[in-house]
């Protein structure tokens, strides 16, 4: 599911059903009616995601769309989606939108579930280090931090981010953190960029 800019100034919430059917095998829900509730409340849920991004996301993107090089401009762009997927998730509860909170909480305990974060592995790839630390590092403070040496010793920093993003407001100058965190993530992980 994503939300996208269209070409008239209007928004478009486009939906498939892969990951909704990923996750009902996933947690081997077979009985019919069940699957159906399930599907429902993954739907729905992941359409008010989406609305989401409308109310409170920078969707034209536009300091990452002036950078010139486009593979970082990609990157960005990634972690940027990342980083809103978090402020969402915090936002949502300082706000008042009815009906929501019964479907982001199915969401939660179907795609954020610890069992499964714990199985990332921070060497795999910026993604899931990104996800990891995110669901880890939450809004109101830190939350076993686990002793990976990578995770530690620049805690501070991702720590420092994190909260300088959630606590930016203004939706065009959260881009521009993470911006910021992007050229220190490349920096950190030694990522090769193509030359401007």
């Amino acid at each position: 599911a994503y939300a996208k800019l269209n070409t008239n100034s209007t928004f478009s919430i486009v939906m498939g059903d892969e990951l909704v059917l990923n996750v009902l095998e996933k947690f081997k829900v077979k009985n019919r009616e069940k699957r159906i509730k399930a599907a429902v409340k993954m739907y729905l849920g992941l359409g008010y995601h989406e609305e989401f991004h409308i109310r409170y996301t920078d969707m034209t993107l536009g300091p990452i769309n002036k950078l010139r090089n486009k593979q970082f401009a990609g990157l960005a762009a990634n972690v940027n989606n990342i980083l809103e997927d978090a402020y969402i998730q915090y936002v949502r509860g300082i706000v008042d939108v009815p009906m929501t909170e019964e479907y982001f909480e199915f969401l939660d305990q179907l795609l954020f579930t610890t069992k499964d974060i714990k199985e990332f592995k921070f060497e795999d790839e910026l993604g899931n280090v990104l996800n990891y630390t995110l669901n880890i590092l939450k809004r109101r403070g830190i939350r076993k931090i686990g002793d990976h040496p990578w995770i530690a010793e620049r805690k501070a920093e991702f720590v420092g981010f994190l909260n300088k993003f959630m606590n930016q407001h203004n939706p065009t100058a959260r881009i521009e953190v993470a911006i910021e965190f992007t050229e220190w993530l490349v920096k950190e992980f030694g990522i090769p960029m193509d030359k401007d």
